[in-house]
């Protein structure tokens, strides 16, 4: 199980160049991915988002570029110019009649001599460590996300077993409520009746009616489902997030039903105390991948 809340970063440093990538996500619908610093460079980004999208399916991740070039000066020999000075150089004594050594140190220095060239970063070179950084920024945004899901799990475990204890509480209450209510409602018949006799036939099929009316059994058989299968999903591999944020959708649903057929104030105490646990399982859920 996954959180959707995460940091990662990757660095990569060289004589060249250094190169710092920065994650974080929150929580989202869907994967929404927004890069910074990528500037006009396509690849990387597209490379970024297709790393992403292959690793997360949900969360909001921004991701934070940041490469700084550190360009080095050479010295060039143009070999071809410095004949060109050293001839021209003897030409000239020759023409004045005056011959002298060349001091090497000075043909140096003649400008165009020696020429300043910046050492160009190798692009395979930079693909390559781009690509380990993205590599550590993602695994370590994808360690954070699975042990804050770890956590998220437990505690969804936890709420889920005493939700699971309300369900069976109230069904065992819902039994002698409805023995109780069929008596209740003899005794008021009787009594309004008075002499008369009562059709037990009539009696019966009128009770039945009522009791299918006000009879929460069927919400509960569901809503104890629902517990089954969250559990279910929570020990699968897949995302689950979306799954469970649906199912939670359907056991409030169950609660409401029966907390507007429900007639004994105990049940209606036990049908409250599921909704506020559902509720803040839906508050966690919103937070799993």
């Amino acid at each position: 199980m996954f959180s959707m809340t995460g940091f990662g970063i990757g660095e990569r440093q060289k004589e060249e160049y250094s190169i710092k990538i920065q994650m974080k996500s929150v929580n989202h619908k869907f994967l929404d991915i927004k890069i910074r610093g990528t500037g006009d460079q396509m690849a990387l980004e597209s490379l970024i988002k297709d790393r992403l999208n292959k690793e997360f399916s949900r969360g909001h991740i921004d991701v934070y570029v940041d490469i700084e070039y550190i360009l080095q000066e050479s010295l060039e020999l143009d070999e071809e110019y410095l004949a060109t000075v050293q001839e021209i150089y003897e030409r000239a004594g020759k023409l004045v009649g005056k011959e002298e050594t060349i001091s090497l140190p000075w043909l140096l220095n003649q400008k165009g001599v020696m020429i300043k060239k910046d050492q160009s970063v190798e692009e395979e070179d930079f693909k390559k460590d781009f690509e380990e950084a993205l590599s550590d920024a993602v695994n370590g945004l994808k360690e954070m996300r699975r042990v804050e899901g770890e956590s998220l799990q437990k505690d969804l475990e936890e709420k889920l077993k005493i939700l699971q204890e309300i369900v069976l509480r109230t069904e065992k209450k819902t039994q002698w409520t409805q023995e109780e209510s069929k008596a209740i409602l003899r005794e008021r018949i009787e009594e309004l009746l008075g002499e008369y006799s009562m059709d037990e036939s009539r009696f019966a099929t009128e009770v039945a009616l009522l009791m299918d009316k006000i009879s929460i059994e069927e919400e509960i058989v569901r809503l104890s489902s629902h517990i089954d299968q969250f559990n279910g999903i929570m020990n699968s591999i897949e995302p689950k997030g979306r799954k469970l944020d649906f199912l939670l959708q359907e056991m409030n649903r169950e609660a409401n039903t029966m907390g507007s057929k429900a007639r004994d104030i105990e049940i209606l105490h036990d049908v409250v105390e599921m909704k506020t646990y559902i509720e803040n399982l839906r508050e966690q859920v919103q937070n799993l991948e």
